[in-house]
């Protein structure tokens, strides 16, 4: 199922408006969650929705050098539109790294009319060294990494030097939203940690 927002690929796992959205990593796309949406609703009932970010999987616009520090933020918004554009109604969000932060946000700005509930699974609040050095590392291996996610991105090197430039820029070391999150007021699942 496409959506009418421009270059936004969507799939859904059931009938009628998502009650529960997905929101993938950093570096992935609806292709990525693999059998996990279809196992969510088929147990749960619930219809199930996922997306590929602008510039992710088989969503357009093609990344052009380094996103804005703000494109978590640009991100949440973005999401305010799309569930408005498939009549989602408080659905709760599911994300993970990247799209965490997103859902996160999303539920801060839009308050309890928005989403049921989050579950935020290894999201990012502030840039904590151990994911830059990390990051640094996999630019050292960009070859790699880009041949590793073509198989689900139509412009993975693209992808890569956006989200990766943006996460090692000097701009975005001061990025934290811990303060905002104090406005989310549905509940929460916070899943973070080495195992």
């Amino acid at each position: 199922m496409a959506t009418d927002l421009p270059g936004i690929l969507t799939k859904t796992w059931g009938d009628g408006p998502p009650e529960v959205v997905m929101l993938h990593d950093g570096l992935g796309s609806v292709a990525q969650w693999g059998e996990v949406p279809g196992r969510i609703a088929s147990e749960t009932g619930a219809t199930v929705m996922a997306y590929d970010r602008p510039g992710h999987g088989r969503s357009a616009p093609v990344p052009d050098g380094p996103w804005p520090t703000e494109w978590l933020r640009h991100n949440a918004a973005l999401l305010d539109e799309l569930l408005r554009d498939h009549g989602a109604e408080r659905p709760m969000l599911v994300g993970h790294s990247d799209g965490g932060s997103i859902a996160l946000l999303h539920a801060a700005m839009s308050g309890a009319t928005s989403v049921s509930a989050v579950a935020a699974i290894a999201a990012h609040t502030f840039v904590e060294p151990i994911c830059s050095e990390a990051i640094i590392g996999m630019r050292a291996n960009s070859a790699r990494i880009v041949m590793g996610i073509g198989r689900n991105h139509l412009h993975p090197a693209e992808l890569f030097e956006a989200w990766s430039g943006v996460w090692v820029s000097d701009e975005f070391q001061s990025w934290d939203v811990r303060p905002q999150l104090s406005a989310i007021t549905v509940p929460t699942i916070i899943a973070q940690g080495t195992n």
